[in-house]
């Protein structure tokens, strides 16, 4: 996560870093993210996302700051679909 802004972050602002699935390129976020694997699948094609996990901001930024985060986690074995592949 980077701060490209000319502000800081305050010690007081929270936030959660996502890592989301999606059969597109270009995520649709109006769309609300699914939040179940078992539901996820065509009828999403191609724009909603699966949201796959979650974690809350490490710190508070500065102007030009970062910090890394991870997170693991497993596919889920019945999504079968026309995904890129890198």
């Amino acid at each position: 996560m980077s701060n490209p802004g000319p502000g800081n972050t305050t010690t007081n602002q929270s936030w959660t870093d996502g890592v989301f699935l999606t059969f597109d390129t270009i995520p649709n976020f109006s769309i609300t993210p699914q939040t179940d694997p078992a539901a996820w699948g065509q009828l999403d094609y191609p724009s909603r996302p699966l949201l796959i996990g979650t974690r809350p901001n490490v710190s508070a930024l500065n102007s030009g700051q970062q910090y890394s985060n991870s997170i693991n986690f497993t596919l889920p074995v019945s999504i079968a679909c026309h995904c890129m592949h890198m």
